[in-house]
Formats: structure tokens, C-alpha cells, sequence
């Protein structure tokens, strides 16, 4: 049985890490480029930014968004107070034409909803108060709306870190990754997972999303649901900081994890390969298989540590997943020398990953839902 359950662990292990990418990327090759339509009239265009005391950052993020190359009487931007208690509200409504939202309880998608309601435009983008855009990446995104199967567009996020470390070159590497995948499930109508800082959808098939789950978890979920499909717009660049320090991470990997389960509990029928084969497949392989990697990792170290004794093979592998720890445990303590800015340091920071998920795993089993957070800024991104 223990031998069973070692294999299972290793495929299953194996085929998100690594089969799940190469199949895309064998079903996309010969699929030719998506042309876009950039003669037609231009839809317009809401951008809703959400913030919760951003007087640090709101005017320079509100200036960005006026400097878009973008007819601005076709643009239309909002900022929603997640019931701030400090100047974001006053600085904001010194900007003339920005129509200003104020929400009296917080919580970030319900603030989202009210100004999606007030929103006139054809497309709403939603943003942070921490991200910049490109003067060409509303344009850019736009123009995938000339499919009319597409029903949200999800844009680049190129991250920007202030510090050098190996967490920051681990996630430098997972993020790319990441782009390659969602760009073949793009490509084939399968995307699901959109980045809620650089994102886009057609205004009439917004839906609330529920408790305890953010748009960008929820809005490819729904849109599939209701016949549309995702794409993204690569040219469509957006700017944001991302932390290389340890607590940030983990929190960042709580919350996402916490909330991507709670996304796929109510969307949960997309998930039955009875009624929707293809969508459930893509599905396990990409979502669920990643947010139940450290309970897989921990099975495939607990049947081999117990299955050492009867071979030796079984003890190779013990053993180098004790050596791993090792190397993270070292990168942990030196995780302020230079000496971790390097491979040497990649153990730590896959391991300050996983950590993150798997207290997400643990909180969002105890029925703990997240409506409301902060963002996590380290003090040098602050200043």
C-alpha cells in the first residue's frame, strides 16, 4: 500500500511540474496567433482602482492612469475606498473627473461591485492603487475585445523588485513559468487564473464574486460558466512590486491559497468531468494539483522515509529530500548574506512557498474566509 501511494504521489507530483506544461505546449504548436481587430471604434472604458489607505501612492497612481494612451472621452476612471480612514478619498477627488466611490464597511470585492455599477464604460479594468500602467496597455487590452467569445482579458504583470535575493530570482523564475502556462491555456480557451492588479472584463457579465474570494479567483470561473472564454493581451503591460522578503511571501501565499480553494469549492461543479471534461481536467492539472502540493510532498516524504528500511532506492530518495531540507534550513539562516543570492538559496525560498500554501491549505480548512487585507509592502517599497 505504502508503495501505491509513493507512485501516486511522484505522478501526481510530476504531471503538474512538468507534463501539464509540456502538453500545452505540444497542443499549441500549431495554433497560429490570434489577430486582434485595431480599426474598429474603440469601446469605452472603466478603470476601477481599489484602495484601502493609499495616501502614500493614490495621486502618482491616478496620474498614471490620466497619461494612458487612450481617448479620455472613451476612459472613465474610479477610485473605490475600501472604507479608508485616511486621505485617499480627499486626494483622489482633487483629481477633476475621477468619480470617487466610498465604501462604508470594508470589503474589497463588494467595494469592487459598487463601482462596476457606477461604471459607464463597455470594458471594466480592474487595478491596485500599487500598480502603474504601461501608456499603451488599456489599448493593448482592448483590442482582444474584437473576439465577441472573449469575455475577460488578462494583461502582463511584470514584477519590479527592490531587493536582490534568492527569494526574489526564485520568483523571477516561477513567474515566467507562470506566463508560458497561461498564455497556452489562452490559447487553447482554458484560462481561468487572471491577475486582479492587471485584468479586464466586458462590464454586462460582471458577477458579485462570493464570500471570501477576490475577482481575479473568480471572474474566469465565471465567465466560463456563462459561455466566454479568457485571453491574454502580452502587450499589454502593467508594473508592480513584489516582495523578496519572507513574511511578505507567505502571507501573499496564505491569502491567494485560501482564497483560489474557496473559488473552487463554489464553482465546484466546473471541477465535474461528467458535465464539463475538458474545463475539470485543466482544472486539477493546473489549480487544484498546486494547492494540494505540500499535502503531496509531504506524503511522498512520509512513504519513503517509512519505505527506507526495505530499499535502498527508497532511501536515495529519503535521503535527498533530507539533504533539500538541509539547503533551505541553511538558506534560512543566511538568508541576509549574499551567499543566498544565489541557487544556493532556492531551496529556502521553494520551501517559503510551499509553507505559504500549505497554511493557506490549513486556515481554509478550519473554514476561515479572507474578504479583507492589507497590501504587503516591505518598508523600502513604502518609501
Amino acid at each position: 500500500m505504502m508503495i501505491v501511494l509513493f507512485w501516486l504521489f511522484v505522478v501526481l507530483i510530476t504531471w503538474h511540474f512538468v507534463g501539464y506544461g509540456a502538453l500545452l505546449w505540444l497542443l499549441t504548436r500549431r495554433r497560429r496567433s490570434c489577430s486582434v481587430n485595431t480599426t474598429g471604434e474603440l469601446p469605452t472604458v472603466s478603470i476601477v482602482i481599489t484602495a484601502y489607505n493609499e495616501e502614500a501612492i493614490i495621486a502618482d497612481r491616478i496620474a498614471n492612469c490620466l497619461l494612458l494612451d487612450y481617448p479620455h472621452d472613451r476612459l472613465e476612471i474610479l477610485v473605490c475606498s475600501d472604507a479608508s480612514t485616511d486621505r485617499t478619498v480627499e486626494i483622489a477627488r482633487s483629481f477633476e473627473g475621477v468619480k470617487v466611490i466610498e465604501s462604508e464597511t470594508r470589503h474589497r470585492a463588494r467595494t469592487q461591485s459598487l463601482g462596476v455599477k457606477s461604471a459607464i464604460g463597455d470594458i471594466v479594468c480592474f487595478t491596485d492603487a500599487e500598480t502603474s500602467y504601461d501608456p499603451q496597455c488599456i489599448r493593448r487590452m482592448v483590442e482582444r475585445y474584437a473576439d465577441p467569445r472573449v469575455g475577460g482579458v488578462v494583461g502582463y504583470l511584470q514584477f519590479r523588485s527592490s531587493q536582490v535575493s534568492s527569494l526574489g530570482g526564485f520568483f523571477a523564475a516561477y513567474w515566467q513559468w507562470e506566463n508560458y502556462l497561461r498564455q497556452w491555456q489562452s490559447e487553447l480557451g482554458v484560462l481561468f487564473k487572471l491577475s486582479g492588479a492587471n485584468m479586464s472584463m466586458r462590464t454586462s457579465l460582471y458577477r458579485l464574486p462570493p464570500r471570501g474570494v477576490d475577482i481575479d479567483q473568480s471572474a474566469g470561473l465565471a465567465l466560463a460558466l456563462q459561455g466566454y472564454r479568457v485571453v491574454t493581451a502580452s502587450r499589454a503591460i502593467a508594473y508592480d512590486l513584489f516582495s523578496a522578503r519572507l513574511r511578505s511571501e507567505w502571507v501573499i501565499r496564505r491569502r491567494l491559497t485560501v482564497q483560489a480553494l474557496t473559488s473552487l469549492l463554489h464553482y465546484r461543479r466546473l471541477l465535474n468531468p461528467l458535465h464539463h471534461p475538458v474545463r475539470a481536467f485543466h482544472l486539477f492539472s493546473y489549480s487544484l494539483l498546486r494547492y494540494l502540493m505540500p499535502l503531496l510532498l509531504l506524503g511522498i516524504f512520509t512513504t519513503s522515509v517509512t519505505l527506507c528500511v526495505f530499499s535502498p532506492f527508497f532511501a536515495t530518495i529519503a535521503g535527498a529530500q533530507v539533504v533539500f531540507s538541509a539547503f533551505a534550513l541553511v538558506g534560512w539562516a543566511t538568508r541576509r548574506s549574499k551567499q543566498t543570492r544565489g541557487l544556493l538559496g532556492w531551496p529556502y525560498a521553494a520551501c517559503v512557498f510551499q509553507a505559504g500554501l500549505l497554511a493557506g491549505l490549513v486556515e481554509f480548512a478550519i473554514g476561515r474566509r479572507i474578504d479583507n487585507y492589507e497590501p504587503v509592502r516591505t518598508p523600502e517599497e513604502k518609501e
